[in-house]
């Protein structure tokens, strides 16, 4: 969706999201710039500063992207935005990149791709046929 879709908005303005959304708007080139790429008026821009006009969340996604700022920290400041991301196992990474190394080689070598899809079928085939099967 694009800037003023509607949807649920950011609840309770206080200063400080008033603060984030005008550095977002000068990040993003300032009021004239930002309304343009948002599609916009630039007194619904100025409202969302001052508290006047609520910010929806598709507008506050699409202004995190004008301007290259965290929406999360956009949206509610330092504490949120400093949280340890979300991590992926390494087991799975091992997995997933022993997996597709085989097959990005093979696509690097140019066969034929009736060829290719035998030999990944086939691997795929394989490595299930290795994983444990949970029985019960």
């Amino acid at each position: 969706m694009k800037a003023g879709d509607g949807g649920p908005t950011v609840p309770g303005f206080t200063l400080e999201l008033g603060q984030r959304l005008a550095k977002a708007i000068d990040a993003a080139g300032g009021v004239l710039v930002a309304s343009r790429k948002l599609g916009l008026a630039e007194e619904v821009l100025a409202g969302w500063c001052d508290g006047t006009r609520p910010i929806t969340l598709h507008e506050l996604r699409a202004l995190a992207d004008a301007s290259g700022l965290n929406q999360v920290w956009l949206a509610f400041g330092d504490d949120a935005a400093s949280q340890e991301p979300h991590t992926v196992p390494v087991e799975a990474v091992r997995a997933t990149w022993d997996f597709w190394i085989p097959v990005i080689l093979r696509l690097k070598e140019r066969p034929d791709p009736s060829t290719l899809r035998e030999q990944f079928l086939a691997d795929v085939l394989g490595r299930a046929s290795q994983m444990p099967q949970d029985r019960e």
